[in-house]
């Protein structure tokens, strides 16, 4: 039995420790060549040559066993016993081929010497020059570690890489499901890379060697387990050097905190990093995410969108032209056209930045903001919220306002807008030279800020507020509203008010310690100016042409309007004052602290705040993969 194992030996530098054996003989077989002699009474040195070429070709030998038990060692270590019931081996030309009649047993050992795998088969041929095993008829392998069972008709088991056992398997009924496991990954040359890798089903299975090395080719309802994950596909090769799979059509990865499908993919298992391509669905507990192409990695569950996206969640969906998704930290980071949109609002940026555990998002560039149920627009160059209902924005911050019958609105403008909630109530703050205007009125100032429940609204430093032609100014105002139509104005620190006639275009003045402004169902009503009253007013003749002005002081006053008109005014206790005649200088007669400065009103905005990009699709991006499909029950 020598012969039996000798390419094996040599190969794979093991020594033969024993064979048992019950029958053996062996016969040399001498094809005759008489015929070709008869007539022949000398030969040249030439025709000698030639017939020795020819004998030797024609002869071979056979050696036959009976109740065979062979064991193969290497390196000292046992690795595989052989049994069979008859053994005939053919050796020819330095070729040796044995065929082993079944049932034929094959028990491969780990490096403890524990058996690991079970391969039985009705019959065997052994190459010993290409050191390769050929199993036909009932074929079972046996992994005793996993107890998965391999049951084919036909496998080839390719021991010449050297790495873990090259298999190729067949089935001569294309729709036959086979269970598969590496068999002898047991074997010295198995890295713990490879050893990782267990095959639990497919069609075909074959080795092969090419310029990325020695590898193995499934095909046909593949499935694969890389410690907790499952991979399935249509086809898969595993390159051995690489520690690499390569996995093709209608796959699916499932590890305990997500689900990945895909129609190609490459998967690294010694760093636990892969490659997506083509129909990429990522579902975990929170997300689901499509995309055409992620880079994921299995270990810091980090995946990466170099492509289009589309992400979906229990609170909305989000598109961006690429994205990189943090699992474990429940974090990601979107670029390029990012856009999110739920029940109650829209949003749409450049970039984004967010946290679903904290509730914090970033927004960065061309930020626009729809809050529907708030009736609000927000646009400016970064935005950010969090939990707590606090949403900033900042750098050329705008923000739109309607009422509730979307007849009227109002727009603010600053360098940084920041809107907080309290339980019910929203405030918004405002600072870097506000700017408000609405149909009734408009305003200018450092800062402000807005309390939706009282209606009450602040101007603070260098406030500016104009009704109509009227300017009112002062370091702090505050502006009330009663089911938002002005309701009442308070200027302190340095008031100032400005009325401005329709008629002759004069100024005439009020200041005071404070000026409070009264409306009455949005229209001007009265204003007064308590205490230290100072009041400039300009006359009018019969033929409402100008005639001189009054100047006057006096503990309060109070200015009376019609239609925007001022019609009258009064002037009480500690009265004084003195008439002027028409004259150029009571065309230029300013009071103390006059402010009058038309050119700061905010414009009338000539664009409203609106989305730049098209609405988020409906649909989604591809159609889905079949087994996410049966995934999902669709």
């Amino acid at each position: 039995m020598h012969s039996l194992f000798r390419g094996w030996v040599m190969q794979a530098t093991a020594s033969l420790a024993h064979s048992e054996l019950m029958h053996t003989h062996s016969l040399r077989i001498i094809i005759p060549l008489t015929a070709l002699l008869i007539s022949c009474t000398e030969l040249s040195e030439f025709d000698s040559q030639l017939v020795s070429e020819a004998l030797s070709d024609s002869v071979f030998s056979v050696t036959e066993s009976w109740d065979v038990r062979t064991h193969l060692f290497e390196d000292g270590r046992r690795i595989i016993t052989l049994e069979s019931p008859y053994t005939a081996s053919y050796e020819k030309q330095g070729r040796n081929e044995s065929h082993m009649k079944g049932p034929v047993t094959i028990t491969a050992y780990d490096s403890l010497g524990t058996p690991i795998t079970l391969v039985y088969a009705d019959n065997s041929i052994y190459h010993s020059r290409e050191t390769e095993f050929e199993f036909e008829g009932d074929v079972v392998v046996i992994n005793l570690e996993t107890e998965n069972t391999l049951r084919t008709e036909y496998l080839k088991w390719f021991y010449h890489t050297r790495h873990p056992i090259s298999i190729m398997i067949r089935s001569a009924k294309s729709c036959a499901v086979l269970a598969l496991m590496f068999f002898l990954n047991g074997t010295p040359e198995s890295g713990l890379s490879q050893s990782r890798v267990q095959i639990l089903q497919a069609d075909q299975l074959e080795g092969f060697s090419g310029d990325l090395g020695p590898g193995r080719k499934l095909a046909g309802n593949v499935q694969l387990r890389i410690q907790d994950s499952m991979i399935e596909a249509d086809s898969v090769f595993q390159y051995l050097d690489l520690d690499e799979i390569r996995a093709f059509g209608n796959i699916q990865v499932t590890t305990p905190r997500e689900t990945i499908w895909s129609d190609r993919a490459i998967y690294n298992y010694l760093i636990d990093d892969s490659n997506f391509e083509s129909r990429v669905i990522i579902v975990t507990e929170n997300v689901t995410i499509f995309s055409t192409q992620a880079y994921y990695s299995f270990n810091s569950e980090i995946a990466q969108f170099p492509a289009k996206l589309r992400l979906e969640d229990d609170r909305g969906i989000l598109i961006a032209d690429s994205g990189i998704y943090f699992s474990q930290q429940d974090s990601s980071v979107f670029r390029g056209n990012v856009q999110f949109a739920d029940s109650t609002q829209y949003v749409e940026a450049d970039s984004m930045f967010s946290n679903r555990v904290s509730e914090y998002y970033e927004l960065h560039g061309r930020v626009f903001m729809l809050d529907t149920e708030n009736r609000t627009r927000l646009t400016g160059n970064y935005a950010e919220r969090d939990s707590l209902g606090r949403r900033l924005i900042e750098g050329d911050a705008r923000l739109l306002r309607m009422n509730e019958e979307a007849t009227d609105s109002t727009f603010m403008w600053a360098n940084l807008i920041q809107v907080t909630e309290h339980d019910t109530t929203f405030i918004t703050q405002a600072s870097g030279d506000v700017m408000i205007w609405s149909p009734e009125y408009s305003t200018r100032s450092d800062s402000s800020s807005y309390i939706d429940s009282t209606e009450d609204f602040y101007l603070i430093g260098n406030g500016n507020i104009w009704y109509q032609d009227i300017q009112l100014t002062g370091q702090h105002i505050l502006i009330r509203f009663l089911d938002e139509a002005l309701d009442r104005i308070d200027a302190t620190n340095e008031p100032f008010a400005v009325f401005q006639d329709t008629l002759t275009g004069r100024l005439n003045q009020l200041r005071g310690d404070s000026i409070a402004v009264f409306f009455n169902e949005g229209d001007l009503n009265l204003i007064t100016g308590r205490p230290d009253a100072r009041i400039f007013y300009h006359m009018k003749n019969q033929d409402e042409e100008p005639d001189g002005g009054i100047e006057l002081t006096a503990e309060s006053a109070f200015m009376y309007f019609e239609d925007g008109e001022l019609v009258d005014f009064k002037a009480y206790v500690n009265i004084d004052g003195i008439v002027h005649p028409e004259s150029q200088d009571v065309l230029g007669k300013h009071l103390e602290g006059f402010v009058w400065t038309p050119e700061r009103r905010p414009p009338v905005p000539v664009t409203m705040l609106i989305q730049r990009l098209e609405p988020i699709p409906d649909d989604r991006p591809f159609d889905y993969p079949r087994r996410y499909l049966l995934h999902t029950g669709e």
